[in-house]
């Protein structure tokens, strides 16, 4: 992951709404600024509406639950996110500067209206590496911010409850050592096991459950990334070096089975 000499994520699905951006007039990026999106569902709803609709507002980058990334302003210019100063802003935010002209907005896809929901696991986890893409591309402090930059919530800029929940211990955690954060297991709620059940058995009936590969695709399925249903029951065969493997196709994939699943799809090891 890396930004190109504009600004623009490698990885970013790009929209163009640079026509809610300015110049940073001779600033420099000085904090990545944090924030919940209030509503909507999707990286690129978010992104269509900073481009179409009349809100004049927007941010650098998007992230939503699946993590999926969209982008329509590269980091050279300013975003309309953090413009309005609030009274209880943090005492280090210049009051006479726009704050908008040294931050980088990015906006965590929430669909409560109130910033309630939680991050997914597979959306901080994509969003804590371009937090640090930023940070590295552009010498930002790796922490908490203060008076010489770092990272902040939007609540520490405008009178706000935004972001909301936000996993910061485990952000500055992860700043320091680069290692991707721990993610506490997932309980299914009984409408994912009900969807699950149904998925499983969509193509084949009665396709055995409670294997390594079966459970492996439903704590896939749990963490929003979804191989499809099965297309054949498990099978075993031999891998490259020859030794015996189980193997089971999906809609969308391939696992092979070693005592650990191994995902493979069209372009490669999923």
């Amino acid at each position: 992951m890396k930004f190109d000499s504009n600004g623009w994520l490698d990885q970013a699905i790009e929209y163009d709404y640079t026509h809610r951006s300015e110049s940073r007039q001779g600033h420099k990026i000085k904090y990545v600024v944090i924030h919940g999106t209030a509503g909507g569902t999707s990286a690129e709803g978010i992104a269509v509406g900073f481009r179409d609709g009349d809100r004049v507002a927007s941010a650098h980058l998007i992230i939503d639950q699946q993590g999926k990334i969209a982008q329509g302003i590269p980091l050279r210019d300013a975003a309309w996110a953090n413009g309005i100063l609030g009274d209880n802003r943090a005492p280090f935010i210049p009051s006479d500067i726009n704050p908008n002209l040294y931050t980088a907005g990015i906006e965590f896809v929430k669909e409560s209206r109130e910033n309630l929901n939680e991050l997914t696991p597979i959306q901080f986890e994509v969003g804590f590496e371009v937090i640090m893409c930023v940070c590295d591309t552009y010498d930002i402090p790796k922490r908490s911010g203060d008076a010489n930059g770092g990272i902040l919530a939007h609540w520490d800029i405008s009178a706000t409850a935004c972001p909301g929940p936000f996993p910061w211990n485990e952000l500055w955690l992860y700043l320091k050592g680069g290692q991707k954060p721990e993610q506490k297991p997932v309980q299914p709620t009984a409408h994912q096991i009900r969807a699950a059940d149904d998925a499983w058995c969509s193509v084949i009936k009665d396709v055995a459950k409670g294997t390594g590969i079966y459970k492996a695709w439903f704590a896939s399925l749990t963490k929003n990334k979804f191989y499809g249903p099965p297309i054949t029951r498990e099978y075993t065969t031999v891998d490259w070096n020859g030794n015996r493997i189980i193997t089971q196709e999906f809609a969308h994939a391939r696992c092979e089975w070693t005592g650990n699943p191994n995902w493979y799809g069209p372009s490669g090891k999923a």
